[in-house]
């Protein structure tokens, strides 16, 4: 009789397995607009950028790893927008035509992705000094 127990409870519990195993993963997880992991911001004006929304920057490939990136702002600062710019080094305002500087870092892990890191240098008021 408890064989007989311990095979139906293992047989309820395979199905169950299975069963929930099929649901789609949104139906198993809460559905959050936005996650406080994935909020980002904007390093010049520090707006908030929604899903898809994006810093305007421009990298200039070199022969190294290591390469240079002019940062223009976000939608919300990115001239002609009138959002305060701010450097994130000096913490001077920027003018319309200013871009910052930054420092772009691309290293394969080897047992993971490509990871990129930005380093920012600043704007041409404070790199000059």
């Amino acid at each position: 009789m408890t064989v007989l127990v311990a095979i139906c409870f293992a047989v309820i519990t395979t199905l169950l397995l299975v069963v929930l195993g099929r649901r789609s993963p949104a139906s198993r997880t809460p559905i959050t607009s936005e996650p406080e992991a994935d909020l980002r911001t904007c390093p010049l004006c520090g707006s908030v950028l929604k899903s898809g929304q994006r810093v305007h920057s421009v990298v200039f490939a070199t022969k190294t790893q290591d390469k240079l990136m002019e940062i223009s702002g976000c939608p919300h600062c990115r001239p002609p927008a009138t959002l305060r710019r701010v450097c994130p080094v000096c913490k001077k305002d920027l003018r319309p035509q200013d871009l910052v500087t930054a420092r772009v870092f691309e290293r394969q892990n080897e047992t993971g992705p490509k990871r990129t890191h930005v380093h920012v240098l600043g704007c041409p008021r404070c790199r000059r000094s």
